[in-house]
């Protein structure tokens, strides 16, 4: 039957038919290994988000079991929205401290306080839940504390089907987890891409050269080596490198030099100038390196007066020369002639805009002279050259820290981190602090843990997870983390100043007072015990004694406006209002944009029932170009208690333009949004 079945023509036709049905069979069994594939991916993730879910669902259950716990339908109820700052801290969370409050002051009614902050959460979702929530508890008040982690991609709240789809999609866990992985992946390959140059620039030296290091290449005279300079410092240029070649014979010099163009001030001869004989040599255009070499060397001696001469003497004869300038400059700013270097290199950059050294050189000196805004300028256009300048970044934080702006410095210091690999001490630090000021302690809790993490033991870490604590209500945990400190670090003022306000907490004013005299005589020159200890003492009526210690601390330390504000404060509650008028203008004449001096200010010509003297105070605030709705609303309500309506409305109405200019577009809409709709239902909204 075989043989009849191949002679069959016909048959022959359905024997070539066979393999396509094999490879069609083929074909289907890929496609099924893709869908299980495809599948068992997707089954993958659903069990990864179900199961990140359920971790905050946990989480979520316990602020439930509260809620329901403490409800009652005859209270008057208070319901508070909002993000970390509002879910986090169990019974020292602000609303379980609010309904304690309330309900201790016996006003004859009871008060419910649900807490239904959720941590990362934008305000389009608060918006998205706000229904449910308005159903579930009928609240009488509504706190709202939300826009934290908005950001650009933050969506305008819209009561449609469509709108919930997106931020379904949004809130995936899975999502966030997959933009996370892409963006640290995108970060990788932008270092990458930053590197190549000075990789691709070393194969080319070893492509060149038999030889591993610079010294070595210049010992003979071969042309063929003169050849090899000249393609190294050519390549180095196209890359925007400078290459320093020591030991270079100067039969070498002027060829390379006719190669390569400028070059003079990256080539040194063999017969370099000493620190004994320059005096006695003229600077020429094949020594010129060896004088500028020689500056440097002074320059890490800390020898500036040297420096300076022998920058100086480059300079007589060559006026152009940028390295020196540069050196010169450099040497201005650590003998404290600031203006002088700013003159410098305004210059270089003038001649040389891309030169991102002396960026950061003019910098630095703006942020000495306190000239804030021209140094956010400046490092704002390194940043923008060098996109991986972590010091840039640290410097423009710096600038942001000091003019108050901390979102911007929060901002800029966590790209630090993001960029840095090592992540630096002192970039977990600077990012605490910022929280902290921002008064967002759970956040600054979190980076001095992370700190500590990399960091055990660190001082700085330490005492900021210990002040982080104490705000956050967590006493005993903070008196630990100080009394380590002391353990290891005996002399830390810091941890002092921390127990001493845990004494003062905890209703123990001798031993508090104790702890701060400590803290103040092991450094005279910390503010924040003067700060906290004539707290103390107003507290206790000692209101001379307050007086005395802060001044002292203006003797020790007469730039920290901060003591003015106090002292001006505690001359008031004295009614001493000519001596509080003097310190606390005084604090102004140091730091115009200090706010509390403006409001301490303020009480002090209401108490005096002043009116004209809050006229030019409102003109005050409003030449020193602060943007705080605070300081406006003080003026308003000076105003208003004077019966001068037009004028309260007038800074009322300034004071919520300022407090717009909080928030991006979408956090404005939707806090607009949610207003309308409890103004619809008659709910209070705060």
């Amino acid at each position: 039957d075989k043989g009849v079945f191949l002679r069959n023509p016909t048959k022959r036709l359905i024997v070539k038919a066979q393999p396509s049905n094999r490879l069609k069979m083929k074909k289907t069994a890929l496609k099924k290994k893709i869908l299980l594939i495809f599948t068992g991916i997707l089954f993958s993730l659903f069990l990864l988000e179900i199961g990140m879910r359920l971790s905050g669902a946990i989480l979520l259950s316990r602020q439930e079991r509260f809620n329901k716990f403490s409800s009652d339908k005859d209270a008057y109820t208070i319901m508070c929205l909002g993000e970390s700052t509002t879910a986090r801290g169990g019974k020292y969370s602000y609303p379980a401290q609010l309904e304690e409050i309330l309900n201790e002051k016996n006003l004859g009614i009871k008060f419910n306080v649900i807490n239904k902050g959720k941590e990362g959460i934008e305000s389009s979702s608060v918006l998205n839940c706000l229904k449910d929530n308005l159903e579930k508890y009928e609240p009488d008040m509504v706190i709202i504390m939300m826009g934290v982690n908005d950001d650009c991609g933050t969506m305008a709240y819209e009561d449609s089907f469509d709108f919930r789809v997106r931020l379904f999609f949004k809130k995936l866990r899975v999502y966030k987890l997959i933009k996370t992985i892409s963006r640290n992946l995108k970060e990788k390959l932008r270092r990458e891409s930053f590197y190549k140059p000075y990789r691709d620039f070393a194969t080319l030296f070893r492509q060149n050269t038999n030889y591993s290091n610079f010294s070595a290449l210049f010992k003979g005279r071969a042309g063929s080596r003169r050849f090899d300079v000249g393609i190294i410092i050519k390549s180095a240029q196209n890359y925007g490198l400078m290459v320093f070649f020591l030991n270079l014979p100067q039969v070498y010099a002027q060829e390379v030099s006719q190669q390569t163009g400028d070059c003079s001030s990256a080539i040194l001869r063999e017969e370099n100038i000493s620190k004994g004989n320059f005096r006695k040599q003229e600077v020429n255009r094949s020594n010129i390196a060896d004088f500028i070499k020689l500056g440097y060397e002074y320059f890490k001696e800390k020898d500036f007066g040297s420096a300076e001469m022998v920058f100086k003497s480059v300079l007589e004869s060559f006026p152009s020369e940028r390295l020196a300038l540069q050196g010169l400059g450099r040497v201005y700013v650590k003998q404290g002639l600031l203006k002088e270097a700013e003159i410098i290199f305004k210059k270089l950059l003038k001649k040389y805009p891309d030169w991102k050294a002396v960026y950061k050189d003019l910098g630095y000196v703006y942020n000495q002279l306190e000239e804030l805004e021209a140094a956010e300028k400046i490092f704002k256009k390194l940043v923008q050259m060098e996109p991986d300048n972590i010091q840039a970044y640290r410097n423009l934080g710096y600038s942001y820290d000091k003019r108050g702006l901390l979102p911007e410095a929060r901002r800029v210091y966590s790209k630090v981190l993001e960029l840095s690999r090592e992540k630096d001490i002192k970039d977990y630090l600077s990012l605490g602090s910022i929280y902290f000021k921002q008064e967002d302690y759970v956040n600054s809790e979190k980076i001095y843990s992370e700190a500590l993490d990399k960091y055990p033991d660190n001082q700085g870490a330490l005492e900021g997870l210990g002040f982080s604590c104490l705000r956050q209500g967590e006493l005993e945990i903070a008196r630990k983390i100080f009394e380590k400190v002391l353990s290891i670090y005996p002399d830390s003022e810091e941890a002092y100043t921390g127990l001493a306000v845990y004494y003062d907490k905890n209703n123990n004013p001798s031993q508090a007072e104790k702890m701060f005299k400590q803290a103040i005589s092991l450094n005279p020159r910390y503010s924040l015990p003067y700060h906290r200890l004539a707290s103390l003492y107003v507290d206790q009526n000692r209101h001379q004694e307050a007086a005395e210690l802060l001044q002292r601390g203006i003797d020790i330390m007469p730039r920290t406006y901060g003591l003015y504000s106090d002292l001006g404060g505690v001359y008031t509650i004295l009614k001493d209002y000519s001596r509080a008028e003097k310190v606390l203008k005084k604090g102004l004449e140091i730091e115009s944009k200090y706010e509390p001096l403006y409001t301490a200010l303020g009480v002090c010509y209401r108490k005096q029932d002043k009116p004209e003297k809050i006229d030019d105070l409102a003109q005050r605030i409003i030449d020193s170009g602060i943007d705080s709705d605070r300081l406006y609303g003080l003026v308003a309500n000076a105003f208003y208690e004077q019966g001068k309506i037009k004028e309260a409305e007038k800074y009322y109405k300034k004071a919520s333009e300022y407090r717009l200019n909080y928030y991006n577009p979408s956090t404005l809409y939707n806090y607009q949004k949610l207003k309308e709709i409890l103004d619809e239902k008659g709910i209070q909204l705060v």
